[in-house]
């Protein structure tokens, strides 16, 4: 049957062979399975003091590239309590009352005054909803990282190498070693911030100091060695040079101004010696009162032996092919120095380039490294890796997870336009930087925007899906991270080239029955087919209808496709520069990865112009957005409670915020 990639409402006739690749807003109807493995869906009937009830429901499916075990295991926390309780398995409420420890943290109000669901991890969280397998998998799921923190393999406080059972010591962190499989500990150690705590943060900054991280820790580059040590180089750079390769190492496009300055970080000295007898401070009282930590500075270390090529050590030349002598890459190292005049370098980028994806390195070597895809998945692909496409969104109607979308720039989302079909006056989220949707709790790689405009194309013919395109402003722009950033899109009037291969992904289902659908993003390779190559394919097939403002993408004999759930998504390809563009948005197709069946994607390169209109419109004050009402309280996903589901005992929200501040002493 033919499916739009998302339906998001119940047919008006009878059974269509078409078929969306959105999900259907039925709460419960299907089954997200992680990594092919058991998903454990836990309902608890009852909520306050009362008897709970759970029911546990289990799907195994192996389509995962590892295996776990799925063993349910209990661990319990050592707690400070005022007395023991009878049994050592109870846990002792603030109020005194027992309770038993199993029911710690599992979201639901066992103690009077809930101190029960205090001071909880979201490791916790998991284990009490029996997602044991989701902890020590490699994989960061939760917000403080606490299912990745406490292994065999790793211990808190220690760098987690991400997509790996391993860890190791801050200490090796851009030690000039790999220590990671994949070499992550040596990816992130130059960066622009305009402080040492924002150096360790995610986002990107386009202005800030030059910063450097040596053997884990952040410092500010020291320039007065500067002109001495790069005059030993066979050629002259200057720190506008520098300036320049920092940008551009860091995905900038350009860099736009460097400044050579003092630091003006406040720096503390130590009190002066004084007679016995008199207390310190007493002729500096203001430096107890606002000393500061020590700064660190690095300065620039040149030697002749090969350094691995990171951040730090990696920074990309002026001009490509420029001589090797101009290339910093094989000699530049750091080492730590008390820069007595403070010499740092505060720089300015423009322009992040986007289509790039600085996480996704060592995923590519992982699955291609044979030449096609190692396991099956989304129809026919393999689980997508920690950032590997930073680009995708997941799209949710009151709370309900529906389609795909790809951010384009800060504020604007791309996706389909059947998604939203008799749904713009719905409570929209996106949830960008995901990999896992099956838990609602975020990583802390995510973001989440609520959606304040839908823009479907004014032309769509929504029973044959004709200009199916959408365009989605976002209440507030996003922080560009790695693991969130922008797709290319392509020229006007790009030709579709047909045979070449490109990537789809998607949460949709991953078999044509079942509604089988994946916690892990799915990815896929498929070749593209031309529209005037389709037309010719699909002349006799029901129900295909392909415009000029359509191509298709899949094999022949099928296996590999999109299905329901992947509505809105991307379908891009990687260009000679490196860099990902968006050629097509997810739109429909007769049934999922049947031979000669392709999907139909709608090609973006044919609506520039429209996309480009209706982001200007916005600007104007007169485009007012509608925002849905909600009598009770609002989930981050966009969820609406009614009031009587507030402090009730149980939490629904991923942030908690439906109980928070409820059980507070009065």
């Amino acid at each position: 049957m033919t499916r739009p990639m998302s339906p998001v409402r119940p047919p008006t006739t009878a059974v269509s062979p078409t078929t969306t690749t959105s999900l259907p807003p039925t709460k419960d109807s299907y089954e997200i399975l992680d990594d092919g493995e058991n998903e454990i869906k836990t309902t608890v009937v009852g909520a306050g003091m009362g008897p709970q009830v759970e029911e546990r429901t289990e799907t195994s499916v192996d389509v995962s590239y590892s295996v776990h075990s799925g063993t349910t295991e209990h661990f319990v926390k050592n707690q400070t309590r005022p007395t023991l309780c009878p049994n050592q398995s109870q846990f002792r409420c603030s109020g005194g009352e027992c309770i038993s420890e199993f029911s710690r943290c599992n979201l639901v109000q066992d103690c009077r005054d809930n101190s029960d669901e205090e001071n909880c991890t979201c490791a916790d969280f998991l284990r009490s909803k029996f997602l044991n397998r989701k902890i020590c998998d490699g994989i960061v799921d939760c917000w403080d990282h606490s299912d990745e923190t406490d292994c065999e393999w790793c211990q808190p406080g220690q760098f987690i190498c991400s997509g790996s059972n391993q860890c190791i010591d801050q200490t090796k962190v851009c030690d000039g070693r790999p220590d990671c499989i994949s070499g992550e500990d040596e990816k992130t150690c130059v960066t622009i911030a305009p402080d040492m705590h924002a150096a360790d943060s995610l986002s990107y900054y386009n202005e800030g100091y030059l910063m450097v991280r040596k053997n884990g820790a952040w410092g500010k580059l020291c320039l007065e060695n500067f002109e001495r040590v790069t005059s030993r180089a066979a050629a002259h750079w200057t720190v506008s040079d520098l300036g320049q390769a920092v940008c551009r190492t860091l995905t900038f496009s350009d860099f736009s101004r460097v400044e050579r300055q003092v630091d003006p970080t406040p720096v503390a000295r130590p009190d002066p010696l004084l007679p016995p007898g008199y207390r310190k401070g007493i002729y500096r009282p203001d430096l107890s009162r606002n000393a500061t930590a020590k700064p660190t500075y690095y300065k620039i270390h040149l030697t002749n032996s090969l350094a691995y090529p990171s951040r730090a050590r990696s920074l990309a030349t002026p001009e490509e092919g420029s001589a090797p002598g101009n290339d910093l890459t094989l000699s530049l190292e750091f080492e730590e120095t008390r820069c007595p005049k403070r010499d740092v370098l505060q720089v300015s980028c423009q322009s992040l380039q986007c289509g790039m994806r600085p996480r996704a390195v060592s995923h590519r070597a992982r699955y291609y490294r044979s030449g096609r895809p190692r396991h099956p998945r989304i129809v026919g692909g393999s689980n997508s890796g920690p950032g590997s496409w930073p680009w995708h969104a997941a799209l949710y109607r009151e709370g309900e997870y529906q389609c795909g979308g790809t951010l384009i720039n800060p504020n604007w989302l791309l996706s389909a336009g059947h998604c939203f079909y008799s749904a713009t006056d719905k409570y929209w989220v996106a949830r960008l930087g995901a990999l896992r949707r099956g838990t609602k709790f975020p990583s802390p790689y995510e973001q989440t925007r609520h959606i304040t405009h839908i823009f479907i194309h004014p032309q769509y013919e929504d029973t044959v899906f004709v200009n199916d395109i959408s365009l989605l402003r976002m209440e507030s722009p996003v922080q560009f991270t790695d693991y969130v950033r922008p797709v290319c899109l392509p020229p006007p009037g790009a030709p579709v080239r047909h045979g070449r291969l490109c990537t789809l992904v998607g949460w949709g289902q991953l078999f044509e029955v079942g509604k089988i659908f994946p916690d892990t993003l799915q990815e896929v390779q498929v070749p593209l087919i031309s529209t005037a190559e389709c037309r010719k394919r699909t002349v006799f097939i029901p129900l295909y209808r392909i415009t000029n403002s359509m191509f298709c993408a899949g094999y022949d004999r099928g296996g590999r496709d999109a299905c329901l759930g992947d509505s809105g998504g991307p379908l891009m390809c990687q260009e000679p520069d490196g860099r990902w563009q968006l050629a097509g948005v997810t739109s429909n197709g007769y049934g999922c990865a049947r031979p000669n069946r392709p999907g139909v994607y709608t090609k973006v390169a044919s609506y520039l112009g429209w996309m480009n209109q209706v982001m200007e419109l916005t600007k104007s004050e007169l485009v007012v957005p509608v925002r849905p009402k909600c009598a009770g309280h609002r989930c981050p996903l966009g969820q609406c409670l009614p009031q009587s589901s507030v402090c009730n005992g149980f939490v629904e929200c991923s942030d908690g915020s439906d109980e928070k501040d409820c059980y507070k002493a009065t």
